[in-house]
């Protein structure tokens, strides 16, 4: 054992790697990847995996995949390591004549904040995943009835809820996410930056609004909806919308995200007045969960990526004329 001094200052790495399929060399989704003292996760469509924040010393780790032999090996780690492991199909046993199959349907919910969340991804030992709609609703096709199976939900911000199911038909399943606290306090820390780095152009007529603000709104409003109902009276003020730092309209040109993108999927709306324009025109920045996630990967202490700037390109401080066939962003 290491003093506790001198284990936090020892580095952190990573491991990472892909499951594979031993006689065609593709990628094995939805296998189990356990690294002993680090957690289990599920690999992705192509058979990744991660554990990040993991001390230099030898590990124990274990894969299991539907319908193939489980492997396991020693994996010593000293820099970040990349790895691959070849599972041998195997046969699937089922047991008696008749048996049959059934779809796994429910939804995935915040009791917390009592919404359904969009984009959780839901997992099964089976090798059949599916996504939750903008309803929080999934569909699971062609999973055992009555075979016991192994369910995890993921979705970003929220602790993996791993757990037992019996499929059976017509049963309808409800998978409650707590918020994770970790990954709160890392968003927390990149809202703070985002907030340092917009501040000098607020806009004065309008506020910003965050996840909590944002989530007043959920289960009744698009984006496009809720600005619209929160500013009615300054709609004429907004000449242009970034999404994600990079998709960008103006007034005659509207996006479509922004008639179908749900207020549970954003972290943050900000409202910045355009640099060297005496009036007030808003450009208006919509960061999703999906983008935060990425800023939440980056190093510690690293930048932001840069944003779509309409000061930088020198173009007009007035409000772009709306084409007479166009339909504006927003709406009165």
């Amino acid at each position: 054992m290491l003093p506790l001094a001198s284990a936090a200052q020892e580095t952190r790495v990573t491991v990472a790697g892909r499951v594979l399929d031993e006689s065609t060399g593709l990628g094995v989704s939805a296998a189990g990847v356990e690294l002993e003292g680090h957690g289990y996760t599920i690999t992705g469509p192509d058979g990744s995996f991660r554990f990040d924040a993991v001390f230099p010393g030898p590990y124990p780790l274990w894969v299991v995949a539907f319908g193939y032999a489980s492997g396991s090996r020693i994996v010593t780690v000293s820099d970040d390591v990349a790895l691959s492991v070849a599972l041998a199909p195997a046969p699937v046993r089922i047991e008696g004549v008749g048996a049959t199959f059934v779809d796994l349907e429910g939804r995935v919910r915040d009791p917390a904040n009592d919404f359904f969340l969009v984009d959780a991804t839901i997992l099964t030992n089976q090798g059949r995943a599916a996504r939750t709609d903008a309803h929080g609703r999934f569909e699971i096709e062609g999973v055992l009835e009555e075979a016991p199976l192994h369910v995890t939900v993921v979705a970003f911000g929220y602790r993996t809820l791993d757990t037992l199911v019996t499929p059976r038909d017509d049963e309808r399943y409800v998978f409650e996410l707590e918020p994770d606290p970790v990954v709160q306090a890392k968003i927390d820390v990149r809202v703070v930056q985002l907030e340092e780095r917009a501040a000098p152009h607020f806009g004065a007529l309008f506020h910003n609004l965050n996840r909590d603000d944002l989530l007043a709104y959920a289960g009744a409003h698009t984006v496009r909806s809720m600005i619209e109902w929160e500013f009615w009276t300054r709609l004429d003020r907004i000449a242009l919308v970034i999404v994600d730092g990079e998709k960008w309209s103006l007034t005659n040109e509207p996006i479509e995200e922004l008639f179908t993108l749900l207020p549970e999927e954003l972290e943050r709306i900000e409202f910045r007045q355009r640099r060297g324009c005496f009036d007030p025109i808003i450009d208006v920045y919509v960061y999703t969960r999906d983008y935060m996630s990425g800023l939440v990967a980056l190093d510690e202490g690293a930048e932001l990526p840069p944003v779509y700037d309409e000061s930088v390109f020198g173009l007009s401080c007035g409000i772009p004329r709306r084409t007479s066939d166009a339909a504006p962003v927003f709406s009165r």
